[in-house]
């Protein structure tokens, strides 16, 4: 079950003051030759424009609650969920947020007889198995069908907010800012969850408590929640078309990130509070575009690494 607000395993920072230099491994818009001849009339008024593809990069992981319950009983079983963190491709949301994701339940584990065993001592007679999961299909509201290759962590999705140290020259007024931005990041993220979880078919009181008392009977059956967040890490990459590069949009893209600025990202170097260390190198892609007002900045899709 969800116990907090949470839309997947980011990383919220700010820059405070002139941005560096972008960091080694840092993403730049591919740039694609602009069409001619037939194929260039579906851009007729830009046809002139390079053009940048629209691409959800591999590796990005869906955040995707399931919003039934299922009653785990065989591999190859259908499960079903949503999706609860928007996709961007670029500068736009190609996956909005309450998209259903199609899988199914991958390999059931078999269980050791030692594991068995000292389970039986505690009176359990059907532990929980490790189950592998996958989501194989997205559709869209329009009845799109997407096909994705994902591999699911299960339990993955918890929420993390980093913020880079303060210096102690800092101005308050870029501390009052950065605070406010980091305020309303936070209330923006309480919305989309609260709205994401009215796909979810959260189960009542009762039927918790039903399914409590169910798995204390020595033999009882293995359940996956509604409301179970995973996420499924794309195999390979998506593509959505192209847009054209014009030049308010060039221009944009040559812009500093400002001062107080916020970014969203999803951390992709595992973390561990035993062995990770301070200033250990981390990677992290943006999940979201920072904008300047509707203008992009920073596309979706960049990959960050740090320090």
């Amino acid at each position: 079950m969800l116990s907090a607000p949470v839309l997947a395993l980011s990383l919220c920072a700010y820059s405070q003051d002139a941005p560096p230099p972008p960091a080694p491994g840092a993403a730049s818009p591919e740039i694609i030759a602009p069409a001619t001849g037939a194929s260039a009339t579906a851009h007729s008024t830009d046809q002139a424009a390079p053009l940048i593809p629209l691409r959800v990069p591999k590796g990005l992981p869906l955040q995707v609650a399931l919003d039934q319950e299922v009653r785990v009983q065989k591999e190859g079983q259908a499960i079903h969920g949503r999706i609860l963190q928007p996709v961007y491709a670029f500068d736009r949301i190609v996956i909005p947020v309450g998209t259903e994701a199609r899988g199914r339940v991958v390999k059931i584990e078999d269980l050791s007889g030692k594991h068995r065993t000292l389970s039986a001592l505690d009176a359990d007679f059907t532990p929980n198995r490790k189950l592998d999961l996958e989501f194989a299909e997205l559709v869209l509201s329009d009845g799109k069908h997407i096909p994705v290759h994902t591999v699911v962590s299960p339990g993955s999705g918890r929420t993390i907010e980093l913020v880079h140290a303060k210096g102690e020259e800092e101005k308050q007024g870029v501390k009052s800012a950065a605070s406010e931005q980091i305020d309303q990041a936070k209330q923006q993220a309480k919305q989309t969850w609260e709205e994401a979880m009215k796909q979810v078919k959260e189960p009542g009181r009762m039927h918790r408590l039903e399914h409590y008392l169910i798995a204390q009977l020595p033999a009882h059956p293995q359940y996956l929640e509604a409301g179970t967040l995973y996420a499924a890490e794309l195999q390979d990459s998506l593509e959505f078309g192209t847009t054209p590069l014009t030049p308010e949009l060039a221009a944009s893209l040559s812009k500093p990130i400002p001062a107080g600025s916020l970014e969203h990202a999803t951390l992709m170097t595992a973390l561990d509070s035993a062995t990770s260390k301070r200033d250990d190198p981390v990677e992290a892609i943006l999940w979201q575009p920072v904008f300047e007002g509707e203008n992009p900045i920073v596309p979706a899709g960049t990959l960050e690494r740090a320090p």
